[in-house]
């Protein structure tokens, strides 16, 4: 078995990576939610208009909006508990 396939596996080596370094002003997991907050200002609206013009790519569209919210969730957990480490 791929261990890169196995979704635990990934879980929990992202829990492994150490994010507790500053890049420029901001720590890591700041960061990563700054990110993840933009791609859920910016993606929402737009599935919305790309769903109507693009009606055949509606399933590629529905996979990237699960696949980038559920990412999105799990930073935003995260870096809650990062807070309390």
């Amino acid at each position: 078995m791929n261990l890169l396939k196995n979704k635990i596996f990934m879980v929990v080596l992202i829990d492994w990576i150490d994010t507790n370094f500053f890049v420029g002003p901001l720590c890591l997991v700041h960061w990563m939610i700054l990110i993840e907050t933009f791609f859920i200002a910016i993606y929402t609206p737009m599935i919305y208009f790309l769903k109507r013009r693009y009606p055949k790519k509606l399933n590629y569209l529905l996979n990237v909006h699960v696949f980038g919210f559920l990412i999105s969730l799990y930073i935003y957990l995260y870096s809650f508990c990062w807070t309390n480490k």
